[in-house]
């Protein structure tokens, strides 16, 4: 089987940009060479110049690209065992890996890591161990290269979870919701991805989608549920209640301007405080706060009745009115 970027000269983490460079620099060399008086030289530039259009109609086509790598991964049968590991145990490497990991020395791992893929190119794991490596690094360039390279070999969750934080640092939300998606859709057993789509959901201010998305998780895992899970619950579940009631920018207070925001957050507060860890003293002001909100829009006084949203209404700017369930 060719390997079409052994022929290329490229990394098999190669950009399109730079396949096609290399597809022109390749191409321009075996061209000049198919005039050759020479007939073998001939033949032999011949045969790399339809090589290298088959190259360049493969690796250009993603699909196409993604099944030839997977091809390729396949071991020679009289391949001879590559470094790294043993022909009994071509994965001996991983066990160092992990102590490499669990010791937090970050630049051996990295090393291990080049070093399997050198010996072995085709490698997915090492280059996910790699990526993941890379990104605790902060080498984010490097990290997406090796990550979707693992994943153009073999397509598992770890590489998209790690794509999806790598995203998430950038600010590239919807990049992150479709890499922790992925996550979930090749490991359905485990609702971690689900928690990290609705934290995600949650920083885009898409608050509805963050509490649906957490509360299937939520019940699903039923008595599993662990400290993660309740707080990202109750952190989509704030936010949500604060998203729908009415904002001061000047005072940096939120308040409750109308009926509608006082029942929408009377419905919620109570699955609020159960989800409340009482020794978070943050959590607990939050549920304070809420609750004294309340008091204060239910309270009626005054000559003529009113309700103290009804107060606040009156009050506020026109800007504070427009925030918040209308």
């Amino acid at each position: 089987m060719t390997n079409y970027y052994e022929l290329l000269e490229i990394a098999p983490t190669a950009s399109e940009e730079e396949i096609r460079a290399a597809v022109r620099k390749m191409r321009r060399t075996w061209n000049a060479r198919t005039t050759n008086p020479n007939a073998d030289i001939r033949a032999e530039a011949e045969q790399r110049v339809r090589n290298i259009a088959e190259a360049e109609k493969v690796l250009l086509d993603a699909q196409a690209r993604a099944a030839y790598d997977g091809q390729l991964a396949q071991p020679d049968p009289g391949e001879a065992p590559p470094a790294g590991g043993s022909q009994e145990d071509p994965d001996a490497w991983v066990e160092q890996a992990d102590i490499f990991r669990n010791n937090g020395d970050l630049l051996s791992l990295v090393n291990l890591a080049q070093r399997v893929i050198q010996a072995q190119p085709q490698n997915w794991l090492a280059w996910y161990v790699l990526g993941d490596a890379y990104n605790d690094q902060r080498n984010d360039t490097e990290a997406e290269k090796c990550l979707w390279q693992s994943l153009r070999l073999r397509e598992t969750e770890g590489p998209y979870e790690v794509l999806g934080f790598l995203y998430l640092r950038h600010q590239q939300m919807e990049d992150a919701l479709h890499c922790f998606a992925k996550a979930g859709e090749l490991d359905p057993a485990s609702d971690r991805y689900q928690y990290e789509r609705a934290e995600t959901f949650r920083e885009m201010g898409r608050t509805q989608e963050a509490v649906d998305t957490v509360e299937m998780a939520y019940w699903k895992e039923g008595g599993q549920r662990t400290s993660f899970s309740r707080k990202v619950y109750f952190d989509c579940l704030r936010d949500h209640i604060y998203h729908n009631i009415s904002y001061n920018r000047s005072s940096g207070r939120h308040l409750i301007l109308n009926r509608r925001q006082l029942d929408f957050v009377k419905e919620r507060l109570p699955r609020l405080a159960e989800l409340e860890n009482p020794e978070e003293p943050s959590e607990v002001r939050v549920e304070q706060e809420l609750r004294q909100m309340v008091l204060d829009a239910e309270k009626v006084s005054g000559f003529f009745g009113k309700h103290g949203y009804e107060k606040n209404y009156e009050s506020a700017s026109n800007e504070v009115r427009r925030t918040g369930l209308q």
